[in-house]
């Protein structure tokens, strides 16, 4: 449904030009959710949907309630560097064109970072690539994550620990960056298990951060004497993988226990959730943490790290890894939950305390109020 230019001066636009080839990486997932709220209270009239023209099929076929504008151009789609500075170029060129009044950005980036003439707001998840890369690409880091704050009229965030780290970086901009959390929901998925063995499951990125190299470690400690559970890890194979985690696989020769699942969609992820004996998240950097929530709401065991964000986000509810890089703790604990799980009375409590703070409903709504309250409040200061 395209736009008609006569009705967009009260409209908002909500900026889905990053998505493109990933169609569920978690940034994505943060603005389908609130977009499922805003259909859910039958207010898509008041947005508009800014897309990049290598998903726009899709994310229209997902969300035909709302009109689109689409930016990008397929002649230069095999030109990454050109595709960029082009996309840049065509989104401050549409939402300006657009007679919008505001634009919400779910992920500041580099096609967005540009100022625009509508009122902008930026969401700015964390910027723990800030601490993880050096040389060049911690240079273009520190450009974009510049330029995306100096011409945001505001920054919204996901948790009280990222607002405190853009803070450490840009101690300036206190008055203009609020946290407003971030959302979990799962799929509906009532299918037998997929993975038919007895499994402790990992869903993350698969890198030195995430800490996955320790989770093997820890299992190759216990697979012999727990032999009923097999070890589930749900990312994409990388370089991190063939390099760190294979090697350590060998060692132990634990090839056959291991199961690397790729390219997993929403309902086949809910599955794996649903159906775990225990998840286990040793991530060392979040800026929030959905994966241990997500397996927790679908009432899964949980053992998890408290780094960064984490403490914050999982409200003392689950079990916790004191030191989430010793892999003889991880596997003591591990061992433990197995052998003696807790109770469904508990997990139930679990669940219902996580969905009160993290419902769709409940941050859906705290964001699209903070959109149209600041955007009144821009308008009356004119």
């Amino acid at each position: 449904m395209e736009y008609q230019t006569e009705d967009l001066q009260t409209m908002i636009i909500i900026d889905l030009s990053f998505i493109r080839f990933n169609l569920y990486a978690g940034v994505s997932k943060y603005a389908y959710r609130l977009l499922d709220y805003i259909v859910e209270e039958g207010k898509s009239d008041d947005y508009i949907l800014l897309l990049n023209i290598v998903s726009e099929n899709k994310i229209r076929e997902w969300y035909p309630q709302f009109k689109t504008i689409s930016i990008g151009s397929q002649a230069l789609l095999k030109y990454p560097m050109i595709r960029t500075i082009y996309l840049s170029y065509d989104f401050r060129r549409k939402v300006n064109q657009s007679g919008c009044q505001a634009v919400f950005c779910p992920w500041g980036n580099e096609i967005t970072c540009l100022k625009v003439k509508p009122f902008k707001i930026s969401v700015i998840h964390d910027l723990q690539l800030r601490l993880d890369t050096k040389g060049l690409l911690l240079k273009i880091h520190q450009i974009i994550d510049d330029t995306v704050v100096k011409n945001s009229d505001k920054i919204v965030t996901i948790s009280e620990f990222s607002r405190s780290q853009i803070l450490s970086f840009y101690p300036n901009v206190e008055s203009k960056v609020i946290s407003l959390g971030n959302s979990v929901s799962m799929y509906p998925d009532e299918r037998e298990r997929l993975f038919k063995d007895r499994y402790i499951l990992y869903v993350g990125r698969i890198c030195e951060m995430k800490n996955v190299a320790t989770l093997i470690k820890a299992y190759s400690l216990i697979h012999s004497q727990m032999s009923d559970y097999k070890l589930v890890v749900v990312g994409g194979r990388n370089n991190y993988w063939d390099n760190v985690i294979e090697p350590i696989l060998k060692e132990n020769n634990i090839q056959e226990k291991v199961n690397l699942v790729q390219n997993c969609s929403e309902a086949d992820l809910t599955n794996y959730y649903r159906y775990a004996d225990l998840f286990v998240f040793p991530s060392l950097r979040e800026g929030f943490g959905s994966p241990p929530l997500e397996a927790a709401i679908l009432k899964t065991p949980v053992l998890t790290s408290i780094k960064d964000s984490l403490g914050e986000v999982t409200r003392g509810l689950l079990y916790q890894l004191d030191d989430p890089c010793d892999e003889h703790e991880m596997a003591s604990k591990m061992s433990e939950i197995l052998t003696n799980p807790p109770s469904e009375e508990k997990l139930e409590k679990i669940k219902d305390e996580l969905l009160l703070h993290y419902s769709i409903q409940n941050v859906g709504k705290r964001i699209c109020d903070y959109i149209k309250n600041t955007m009144l409040k821009n308008s009356k200061g004119k």
